[in-house]
């Protein structure tokens, strides 16, 4: 590093620290601006001509600039992009080729509402991106983002964002609330996502996603990860086979009608799993026999009948069923049969068939068991 001014365009730009004016020997600069000509707010920006070096523009010196709507890059060797246009409500646009030494890119773009797409062959060395586009409602394509391990909130209310690409996220690990609130979002490809361990939430509240054809082989948490996607009917069979808590993974799934082939062997929590999802009518209980944690599983359920699910298989393991069967109107029938195959491991019964309808229920009422099928 050396002292000193560079002429970038043939002008010259010198960039300030706190105390003394400094240059890098290997400048790099950012600049924002419009059709008006050089575009910022900020009171702390170092540098002549509006540019900013990467360690200033990552400490909110474009931060909430309102009027800049493209990007202008003299030299890029950012290795962090952490908040760095972190409330650009206008700016639409990058540049081809960019930030290709970021590494981290957390909050990067949050709330840039105008930024619509993301060039194919840029940011080829980031593994970090937490929230980095979170709130740019506007974005419609990305890229594959072939390195990134930690994508937890990426997109996270990036509603006009309908589609994922193939062969995409394949090393991301953790994608907590990665796609949260993406209502544009239709279907999920096959080729991605392999690598994914933790999977909270991560399409919860897509309310237009229909397909998912992905495999989450490696994924031990996939809890809420569907929860609320509304017009979801797909899921591939062997997607889920190593998922260990599954708790409200489809809690709201309201057209969901068939898992009956869907591999949840590993399951031990599953508590509001499917719970209001009130058209699935196809299921394999034994799908579920190291579940542990059953309640509110199947609450309101009411598509499900004793021709679709057999209560006596299945759960070899569970212990808690409190509310598992609750409104579900046509299952109370074969109450005492659930009892009985069951009762052996269960600790925890309050209201396992509550408000659901049933011609046994007076033999379960005047039984050691009236607890399974009342709320108190």
């Amino acid at each position: 590093m050396v002292n000193g001014t560079f002429t970038i365009n043939g002008k010259i730009a010198t960039l300030y620290n706190n105390t003394t004016a400094v240059g890098y020997e290997y400048p790099y600069f950012y600049r924002l601006y419009n059709d008006s000509g050089y575009s910022h707010t900020a009171k702390d920006l170092r540098g002549e001509y509006g540019y900013a070096a990467p360690d200033w523009a990552s400490n909110g010196a474009f931060y909430n600039d309102t009027s800049g709507t493209q990007l202008e890059i003299v030299y890029d060797n950012a290795i962090t992009g952490a908040d760095m246009f972190d409330g650009c409500t206008s700016l639409s646009a990058l540049p081809d080729n960019c930030f290709n030494n970021v590494e981290i890119s957390d909050w990067m773009f949050d709330n840039c509402r105008s930024l619509s797409a993301i060039p194919t062959n840029s940011f080829k060395k980031l593994t970090r991106a937490r929230h980095m586009f979170y709130g740019c409602d506007a974005l419609t394509s990305i890229p594959t983002f072939d390195n990134v391990t930690d994508a937890l909130g990426m997109f996270w209310g990036c509603d006009s964002l309908s589609s994922i690409p193939e062969y995409s996220f394949n090393k991301v690990t953790k994608s907590t609330h990665m796609f949260y609130s993406c209502s544009g979002l239709i279907t999920v490809p096959e080729h991605c996502f392999s690598s994914i361990i933790t999977g909270s939430v991560t399409f919860d509240n897509c309310t237009n996603l229909t397909g998912v054809h992905s495999k989450f082989y490696n994924m031990t948490k996939a809890n809420g990860m569907f929860s609320d996607a509304s017009k979801l009917t797909h899921v591939e069979n062997d997607a889920f086979s190593a998922a260990t808590d599954t708790s409200y993974m489809f809690v709201n799934c309201t057209s969901l009608r068939d898992v009956s082939q869907i591999d949840f062997h590993n399951s031990v929590v599953a508590w509001s799993m499917f719970e209001n999802c009130n058209r699935l009518s196809a299921f394999d209980p034994t799908m579920f026999n190291n579940v542990e944690d059953a309640h509110q599983m199947f609450a309101n359920c009411k598509a499900l009948t004793p021709a679709s699910f057999d209560v006596t298989a299945g759960f070899e393991k569970v212990k808690d069923v409190r509310g598992m069967f609750s409104g579900c109107s046509y299952l109370k029938i074969k109450a005492m049969d659930f009892i009985r195959a069951h009762s052996a491991t269960v600790t925890a019964n309050q209201g396992c068939f509550y408000l659901a309808q049933s011609t046994d229920e007076y033999e379960v009422l005047n039984s050691p068991y009236r607890s399974w099928v009342t709320s108190a």
